[in-house]
């Protein structure tokens, strides 16, 4: 019996929102993203400084096979595996 009823709130719910979020409108113009995106880099900008266009390019990086030996682009150092796991020594036997 809940159920039931549960279930038709919820209808009635999903169907007053449905009709409200239609009958809303917007009073502003229409943003154009390609002249937003350009704002957007231009605060950052003058926030954190001009992007050096090193970041962007592919020159002067490593081959992936050496990037994958790297965790995070730091060498595990000595006596780690490539991804930081340490062999544990053997247990004697008895």
């Amino acid at each position: 019996m809940n159920e039931a009823a549960f279930a038709a709130a919820v209808d009635d719910i999903a169907r007053v929102s449905a009709r409200f979020l239609a009958s809303l409108e917007s009073t502003a113009a229409p943003k154009n993203r390609e002249e937003e995106a350009a704002k957007a880099r231009a605060r950052a900008a003058q926030r954190y400084g001009p992007v050096s266009s090193a970041l962007h390019s592919t020159q002067g990086r490593t081959n992936n096979e050496d990037q994958a030996k790297t965790i995070g682009g730091v060498s595990p150092g000595p006596g780690l595996g490539a991804w930081g796991s340490r062999r544990l020594p053997q247990r004697r036997r008895v």
